[in-house]
């Protein structure tokens, strides 16, 4: 199902190609209610739901590839790191 929602673009991104919220996020509608693209694709790649909000870890607008995405914990662990090398 997200498979067929996406498609893949230049440079290992994703594309969503189907319905999307205001402000342009990709989001699914499930039973009723909606969930962004984003979680249900840190999902898949993680096998775990997500803390925080999940956001893509590179720079293409609204990407949904699942090795793409970051939740709060992963962005907080980034930034540690960049901060012990500094």
């Amino acid at each position: 199902m997200f498979r067929d929602r996406s498609r893949p673009v230049a440079g290992g991104h994703r594309e969503w190609t189907r319905q999307t919220g205001a402000s342009g996020t990709p989001v699914i509608s499930h039973r009723g209610q909606h969930v962004t693209a984003g979680r249900v694709a840190f999902t898949i790649a993680h096998g775990r739901e997500p803390e925080g909000q999940v956001r893509p870890s590179c720079t293409f607008p609204h990407c949904v590839e699942p090795s793409h995405q970051a939740d709060r914990l992963m962005r907080d662990a980034a930034r540690a790191t960049l901060a012990e090398v500094a």
